[in-house]
């Protein structure tokens, strides 16, 4: 199942995710009354999708893992909540670079290091140019 967070309902008509090819869940706040033809719709949360909430939703549904593929902001909440377990990171061979450049984890991150959320790598990976960085979430 996909599953596509989208707190504003803002999830253009004809996104790729929308094509029916998939049974799909479109994860909306409380104060979203957008529907989507093609796809089903939970309401999860009041200002933002509730991420426990929408996990424990899943959770009575059958499913019991899901792979996040987000934003800077979705991969922050995530970790900042304690619901990764796993975390993997491909490093192209380009430089982006500039001040909005996208990073890992965006939000608002933490002000000090022992507040820091602690990584333990397992394994690497080339991928072409590039190398895939797979780490465990420490407890």
């Amino acid at each position: 199942m996909r599953v596509v967070l989208d707190s504003k309902g803002k999830t253009p008509e004809r996104a790729h995710v929308l094509d029916g090819t998939a049974p799909t869940l479109i994860v909306t706040s409380e104060d979203s009354n957008r529907t989507f033809p093609r796809a089903e719709v939970l309401r999860c949360g009041k200002d933002q999708v509730d991420l426990v909430l929408l996990l424990e939703q899943l959770s009575s549904r059958g499913i019991k893992m899901v792979l996040v593929e987000g934003g800077s902001t979705v991969i922050w909440s995530f970790l900042r909540d304690g619901l990764a377990d796993e975390l993997r990171v491909f490093i192209s061979s380009r430089v982006l670079g500039g001040q909005s450049a996208p990073t890992v984890a965006g939000g608002l991150g933490v002000s000090f290091v022992e507040d820091s959320i602690p990584l333990r790598l397992e394994r690497s990976e080339r991928l072409g140019d590039g190398i895939l960085l797979e780490y465990t979430v420490v407890r």
